[in-house]
């Protein structure tokens, strides 16, 4: 009996102390701070992204604050324009050329030239405007329309005298320049032309194909050239007078399909009105003071290729505005590399 008294006690007492305690926890934590455990994660918040390489350098003309909306900023490394004006410290800079005072496309460029120490691939590089950043009038309201774009092409190392020109990326090495034309090639005759980098043999090209900004004169002087030695007094003496990367015309004729000279006269291995000359010198003259005859001799030479690409975006009309204008250059991953604001 005692046993179980003591144990009938024991369980009041402790009943007693848990009914205190509950009454002791409802005292001291107010009903509005009693909550379950909550076992949620806070919602993940992104860094806002900051462009860490801001740009810089000096335009005339003003340049776009990319990182305030005007332009989408670059994420590549620090990239820097102001044309030629030497306040770039860029790998890719832009000049206007005359983007700002011509409306025909086959005369319309601007120029890209790589400052760096690396070679830089153009080929599928994207070229854009300021259209979209322009208000245009239209009845009383201002309109808006998106801006131009271009695709960089593909290019021929050499231009085929037979049309098979072999495409390949426009790969600017250290110091190279490209003249970028909004429009296409003038005609495709006698060659069919395409984008292409100078070389010795291009500035027979001038005299038949006309280039915006004209071809480096740097073909092989026609007194220098490999086999004069073989040549008689005479010829030789003809062969002096011969322009630089010029080709002289065979075989002039009259009206009535008669070889002549250049008082009219009927002759026999007629070169530019010339006549007697013998016919090695005619052989030697048609062989080698030519395009296709300059790139049979010196297509191997060392120094043969130039450092000037001529780009072709083929578009039907005008790429630039002649104010307000801002050109973009984006690379393939759609990346700002170079602009320039006039």
């Amino acid at each position: 009996m005692r046993k179980t008294r003591e144990k009938g006690s024991f369980i009041e007492w402790l009943l007693m102390l848990l009914a205190l305690s509950v009454v002791i926890f409802a005292i001291i934590v107010p009903k509005t701070g009693r909550q379950g455990f909550n076992f949620s994660f806070p919602a993940y918040a992104p860094t806002p992204f900051t462009n860490p390489v801001p740009f810089s350098g000096n335009n005339s003309g003003g340049i776009p604050d990319v990182n305030s909306g005007g332009y989408p900023a670059a994420t590549g490394p620090a990239i820097t324009n102001a044309g030629f004006s030497g306040q770039s410290s860029g790998t890719i800079s832009i000049s206007t050329g005359n983007a700002a005072y011509t409306i025909q496309p086959m005369e319309e460029y601007i120029i890209i030239r790589n400052n760096g120490n690396q070679g830089v691939n153009l080929t599928g590089w994207r070229l854009e405007n300021a259209k979209s950043q322009r208000a245009y009038a239209v009845g009383d309201s201002a309109v808006h329309y998106a801006s131009d774009t271009a695709i960089i092409p593909q290019g021929a190392r050499i231009i085929s005298p037979s049309g098979a020109n072999i495409m390949g990326n426009i790969v600017l090495k250290p110091g190279e320049e490209a003249i970028v034309v909004s429009g296409s090639p003038e005609n495709q005759s006698p060659y069919r032309m395409v984008s292409f980098k100078e070389t010795e043999c291009t500035g027979y090209l001038g005299e038949t194909f006309r280039f915006p900004l004209g071809l480096m004169q740097s073909c092989v002087r026609p007194s220098n050239e490999p086999g004069i030695q073989g040549v008689d007094l005479q010829c030789r003496n003809y062969i002096d007078s011969i322009a630089t990367c010029h080709t002289p015309k065979p075989d002039t004729v009259d009206p009535y399909g008669n070889k002549v000279d250049s008082r009219g006269e009927t002759c026999k291995g007629c070169i530019d009105g010339k006549s007697g000359l013998s016919s090695i010198c005619t052989n030697f003259i048609k062989s080698h003071y030519s395009y296709a005859g300059c790139l049979f001799n010196h297509s191997n030479d060392n120094d043969f290729e130039r450092r000037t690409w001529h780009v072709y975006l083929y578009r039907p009309w005008e790429m630039w505005a002649s104010s307000n204008e801002t050109i973009l250059l984006y690379d393939n991953l759609n990346r700002l590399q170079a602009y320039y604001s006039y």
